[in-house]
């Protein structure tokens, strides 16, 4: 569980972020605050909004120990938010409990995605006993007939009871964490009553059981992949993207890219596997997108920030509202 004082330094890294994005520089004095590491670009299911499940062109792999180690190692100094997913399915590497204990022991919130269906008993208490802080379940549709239309592989019911039994098997140890959280697409037609009553009796199953926080969720473009959701980014104009300021995203394989979205790794910025994330985070490839964003010219942008939702997002204070929203859940979801 997490201190006042880790909640203050982790406070203040955030704010330091903010000011950065603010008074748009380029080169930044701090260190990134979020960092997302791939433990493989694999998935079991093949769902029709993801780039993942319509085709990844980069080759598909999962991470070596060693490099974690290193980047866990090279962020202990400054505790970024270590997300534990990208553009597969976490819980396919064998080795995934053993990478979030290796950063909760490095001082470093950890949190991961997952689709649930591997969620089993036996992983669920490997997660417990790792330390995660936060887990989010992706779950598109509102009953299981759109759901497993289009998390093609997967069972309504199954992943269902995959996620009451762990919500169980967290509660039977007392446990607080991991803080978890269901992500739900609505990709259905419209179902009328009967939809909304079967969603419904599906959301008061999950409260029951112990979940957290449920959110419905707008679909997105997966910056021009997800070609099936071709309404997915809202009809806002672009502003400045709050990604090359915060975080940074590593791949499998070692190559940065500049934030989640790009799975595809169309804008690579450094290989860690030869740089520190500092020397990545303050090098010319990612000074040069702050730069491209700061002059306003959205035509000189590559295509995967151009064809993104992110920069269409509502915004207050001019960062976007749901930044906000996630600093909320962070500093406050969790012990």
């Amino acid at each position: 569980m997490r201190t006042v004082s880790d909640k203050l330094h982790r406070f203040w890294h955030l704010a330091r972020a903010a000011e950065g994005f603010l008074r748009a520089r380029e080169r930044l004095g701090y260190p990134p605050t979020h960092l997302w590491i791939e433990p493989t670009n694999g998935c079991n299911l093949k769902c029709i909004h993801c780039p993942t499940g319509i085709g990844l062109e980069r080759e598909r792999g999962s991470i070596d120990f060693a490099l974690v180690e290193k980047l866990i190692a090279e962020a202990q100094s400054f505790q970024p938010l270590v997300y534990f997913h990208l553009g597969g399915e976490s819980l396919l590497h064998p080795r995934l409990p053993e990478m979030i204990r290796l950063a909760g022991a490095s001082g470093l919130p950890t949190a991961m995605f997952t689709n649930g269906t591997l969620l089993d008993r036996r992983r669920g208490e490997l997660l417990l006993e790792s330390g995660l802080q936060w887990l989010g379940i992706s779950f598109d549709g509102l009953d299981a007939a759109t759901y497993e239309r289009i998390r093609r592989g997967a069972s309504f019911e199954r992943v269902l009871g995959n996620v009451v039994d762990f919500l169980a098997l967290r509660r039977e140890r007392g446990s607080r964490t991991p803080y978890t959280y269901m992500s739900v697409v609505d990709l259905s037609a419209d179902g009328g009553d009967q939809l909304r009553s079967a969603w419904d009796a599906t959301r008061t199953r999950l409260r029951e059981a112990g979940l957290d926080h449920l959110e419905l969720a707008a679909p997105h473009t997966w910056a021009g992949l997800a070609l099936d959701a071709p309404d997915a980014a809202p009809p806002r104009p672009p502003t400045r993207c709050p990604a090359p300021w915060s975080g940074l995203a590593i791949l499998w394989n070692g190559t940065a890219v500049p934030c989640c979205i790009d799975i595809e790794g169309r804008l690579p910025v450094g290989d860690l596997n030869h740089s520190t994330i500092e020397e990545v985070w303050n090098g010319p490839a990612l000074a040069e997108l702050r730069r491209a964003f700061l002059t306003g010219r959205w035509e000189a942008l590559p295509q995967v920030c151009r064809e993104c939702h992110v920069p269409r997002e509502p915004t207050w204070a001019g960062i976007p509202v749901k930044a906000w929203i996630e600093l909320k859940e962070e500093l406050l979801g969790v012990g």
